[in-house]
């Protein structure tokens, strides 16, 4: 079990929970998608609805009502959003109660790869940059790819105005 310590559920009635979707970094699977690439990307899959899955199950459990990009405490560029777990049916009831216990404790991206090339990382390594993808599913998860893309604490009471960016899109 992948458990987050960062992840504090202070409005369980509203099911809101908030963190990093993805981050400028070489993933554990040796892939890094620039800044751009997943913003553009982001922008077309919540422009779709921007359905959350479970553990990529084609299982649909929430959905995007905020995202913008901005810092993490690492001081990476990435997409933090803010995703709502629907608040009915078993799944959904499902997928709360493994957030709030920890057992999902992270967003994962899942689509195609539309433009690639291989660079090489700060240790000489090769590595897969994704240059365009088209994403089609954002996954609560347990362990995500992108050791970046963990949740934070929720809270209703959080004013979302005092975003650090002027890429900040709320979809609903």
């Amino acid at each position: 079990m992948t458990e987050n310590s960062d992840l504090v559920i202070k409005d369980d009635a509203n099911r809101l929970v908030e963190g990093w979707a993805s981050g400028e970094v070489v993933d554990r699977q040796n892939e890094y998608v620039p800044l751009d690439a997943i913003k553009e990307a982001f922008m077309r899959f919540t422009n779709n609805g921007g359905v959350i899955m479970k553990e990529h199950s084609n299982k649909p459990v929430g959905e995007v009502t905020q995202w913008s990009v901005e810092k993490n405490d690492a001081g990476l560029d990435g997409i933090h959003m803010i995703v709502k777990v629907y608040g009915s049916g078993e799944l959904a009831n499902e997928t709360w109660r493994e957030i709030k216990s920890g057992t999902i404790s992270g967003f994962s991206i899942g689509g195609r790869k539309l433009e690639q090339e291989v660079g090489i990382d700060d240790t000489n390594k090769q590595v897969n940059v994704l240059k365009k993808i088209e994403l089609n599913e954002v996954s609560l998860v347990g362990e995500p790819a992108n050791q970046y893309s963990t949740f934070e604490a929720v809270s209703l009471a959080k004013s979302y105005s005092e975003n650090k960016s002027d890429d900040s899109n709320t979809i609903i």
